[in-house]
């Protein structure tokens, strides 16, 4: 019952603390007669004592659901009837929850600061001589310090009412649009895809339980039947033969481009047809486009592929030959894809198809060595793939002006993550969450240069021979504040591409909260979202706003078409347009 009788105990202080806004700056105004200069003061506690009584006025009016009229009559009278109401006081129990005591030390502590520059009680207003004794009384410094601290002390009242404030959902305000439907099914099957293939691996080898493997998150497809991923498998599950030259060392991965063909239910073919199927599914568009790339008109088919994995773009040819029927073979069917693998270290790189994988029936992935990758990465300007979070320490490191990365590169980054998101959700690639510890960048591992290179992201995911279902549920129970896991971490990465630091590097004691770590996660990324606008503008802080309180309109489970059509158009398409205008601007700084 302690807790009923928060509003009685906090009420006087909020009252009083916006009687002593004004009185304070009153005093300034006086003040400011004698000593030149210093109007600013008055301009600030002033724009302070607005942002106090409007926050209180909105927890008033529309959260409790008093009105705006009824909510300033209480902030004017501290011994309003409507304090000692009891929803009033059941509200302020449950709404504050744990940040009693904190909200109440606010308040005291900002009644202390107004309370030292109120002047109001030293001398008449009418006596001539109150100005220079005030320029005695108090000095210059004093007063500015003071300023600052109710400016600090206002912003952290206000940010403990906003983290008690449930993410409230909203309503739709537009239908999406034929291209957006157009594009999320385009991801449905890109993320089919892409789950189908974890599946094929994690069945393609039975010498190891596990394998790690890094996938680039922008596949490439020309329809929505055909697609391209482009893989990297480490030295922890491959191992070279004896002998091998130096340039195929085993700690180098082996860089793989697997052409998924989604072909529906495929029914079972003798081996004689099996080389003609394959054969016929290397048919592929001319330029496969990007996932993140808008729908373009259908090209003419030829046999040509382009694919790019942090290298420099060149064409992939196709094997010109089909060769002997004992290289063609089902990885899933005889498990031996790392034996496979292991010894194609040992002979020339050649982009030509080495075998596939079907499994269920609903895909089959044609498997290639990337030669092009292959070589860079063997080459020595070695092609690094680091963690974000590893990046960010970096440049903080360095700091240098060109350490850091570009501002439209960030903004080409932060599209190329969101559009993973759609891609790969509910899938082993990208479960319930990603994060910069997660997320590998590819280009030079040289920090200097890191403004002059490329940057494609990649994900780090173990592959397990048997692995359960997947948890598709994304909102938390309990006392969680987060709706959408996902989204919400995707929200944190936005954020950390504009600061250039993983976000527990941006938390304050504030934005703790002892009972549920991930609520301390959401505190510290809805307060440090506001400033975000000032790195990558209004509309960046916007998306990183909907991504963290999952506010697109329609609910929370991402598996639903509504909500991944309006993270498109809200997130995406928005992301885009943003990338547009900051290369028109020529912002490569």
């Amino acid at each position: 019952m302690a807790e009923i009788g928060l509003p009685l105990a906090i009420a006087p202080l909020i009252v009083s603390a916006a009687e002593h806004y004004s009185i304070a700056a009153t005093c300034l105004k006086r003040y400011c007669r004698y000593e030149s200069g210093q109007q600013e003061l008055v301009s600030v506690v002033n724009i302070q004592r607005q942002i106090f009584r409007k926050t209180i006025q909105r927890l008033l009016a529309y959260d409790v659901g008093l009105g705006d009229e009824l909510a300033s009559e209480m902030l004017k009278n501290a011994e309003h009837p409507q304090w000692k109401d009891e929803q009033i006081d059941a509200y302020f129990a449950e709404r504050m929850a744990d940040s009693n005591e904190a909200l109440k030390t606010s308040v005291r502590l900002l009644n202390v600061q107004l309370s030292a520059l109120n002047f109001y009680q030293c001398e008449s207003s009418s006596h001539p001589s109150i100005g220079k004794k005030l320029r005695f009384a108090i000095s210059k410094g004093q007063i500015q310090e003071a300023v600052v601290s109710i400016r600090r002390l206002t912003k952290d009242f206000r940010t403990l009412i906003e983290q008690t404030a449930p993410p409230q959902a909203r309503n739709a305000l537009s239908k999406p649009s034929c291209s957006t439907r157009n594009r999320v099914a385009k991801f449905a099957a890109v993320r089919n895809a892409a789950g189908n293939l974890y599946e094929a691996l994690g069945k393609a080898c039975t010498i190891h339980t596990t394998h790690q493997a890094h996938l680039s998150l922008q596949p490439m497809f020309g329809n929505s039947s055909h697609i391209s991923f482009s893989i990297a498998f480490k030295k922890a599950t491959l191992q070279p033969a004896e002998g091998l030259n130096s340039i195929h060392d085993s700690n180098l991965p082996m860089w793989l481009t697997v052409e998924s063909t989604i072909t529906g239910t495929i029914e079972s073919t003798g081996t004689s047809n099996l080389l003609n199927e394959v054969a016929s599914s290397l048919k592929r568009p001319q330029e496969l486009l990007s996932s993140s790339d808008g729908v373009k008109k259908p090209v003419r088919s030829v046999k040509v592929v382009e694919f790019d994995a942090g290298t420099a773009s060149s064409p992939l040819p196709l094997m010109a030959s089909v060769g002997s029927r004992a290289e063609f073979l089902n990885f899933c069917a005889h498990s031996n894809l790392c034996n496979r693998l292991k010894g194609l270290f040992c002979q020339p790189l050649k982009d030509t198809c080495v075998g596939y994988l079907e499994c269920s029936g609903e895909s089959r992935h044609l498997v290639y060595i990337n030669s092009k990758a292959q070589t860079v990465a063997s080459s020595p300007a070695d092609v690094a793939l680091r963690p974000l979070h590893e990046v960010y320490l970096a440049t903080k490191k360095v700091n240098t002006p060109g350490a850091s990365i570009p501002l439209h590169e960030r903004i080409t980054l932060a599209k190329k993550l969101a559009t993973a998101v759609l891609q790969f959700y509910a899938t082993p690639w990208l479960t319930n969450s990603i994060c910069s510890e997660n997320v590998l960048l590819s280009g030079p591992d040289d920090t200097a240069n890191l403004a002059h290179n490329r940057r494609e992201p990649y994900v780090n995911v173990l592959i397990k021979k048997l692995h359960g279902s997947l948890t598709k549920r994304a909102s938390f129970p309990s006392r969680t504040v987060i709706r959408n896991r996902l989204l919400f971490s995707l929200g944190v990465m936005l954020l950390e591409l504009a600061y250039q630091s993983p976000l527990k590097t941006l938390q304050q004691p504030s934005d703790n909260d002892d009972h549920e770590s991930q609520n301390t996660d959401y505190y510290t990324a809805d307060r440090v979202r506001h400033d975000a606008a000032s790195i990558l503008g209004p509309r960046y802080a916007e998306v990183i706003r909907k991504c963290i309180q999952c506010d697109f309109g329609h609910g929370d489970d991402l598996g639903t078409t509504k909500l991944q059509e309006g993270f498109y158009q809200d997130v995406i398409c928005e992301l885009e347009e943003l990338e547009e205008r900051f290369k028109s601007f020529g912002l490569g700084i």
